[in-house]
């Protein structure tokens, strides 16, 4: 998630970013810089939930789909509900890049290399092998 904001940082774009583990964090730049640091310190307190976020990310998500262009989903799982949200927001027009973190198979066949989706293990990022997504 850090070479995310940073990848989002160095283009200098507007940037709403919500963020979903056992709690729903959101962040709103309306300015063209918005600020790095800030970007690390939400994504950094993102983590991993026994709870399914798409149960509390469908409501904020869904008022926020009238307003955004592109989405980033990182996840840590494929599965229908997963699918599903991808699917509504591209029907919206959304463009959207699934960036699945995994080392072993997902609960669902993950559509890699479809529309930019990417499976990535996570000792690979850990090792710094992982040089761009």
């Amino acid at each position: 998630s850090a070479a995310i904001g940073e990848s989002l940082h160095a283009r200098e774009i507007v940037i709403d970013l919500l963020v979903a583990g056992p709690e729903i964090y959101l962040f709103r730049s309306r300015q063209t810089a918005a600020r790095f640091d800030t970007i690390l310190e939400l994504l950094a307190q993102v983590k991993s939930s026994p709870a399914d976020p798409f149960q509390i990310l469908q409501g904020p998500l869904t008022e926020a789909m009238s307003s955004i262009a592109s989405v980033v989903l990182v996840a840590l799982d494929w599965d229908m509900k997963r699918q599903r949200c991808v699917d509504e927001l591209r029907e919206r027009g959304i463009a959207v890049r699934v960036i699945l973190v995994r080392s072993d198979s997902p609960s669902l066949p993950f559509p890699e290399g479809i529309e930019g989706n990417v499976q990535v293990d996570p000792r690979q990022i850990l090792s710094g092998e992982v040089k761009c997504l």
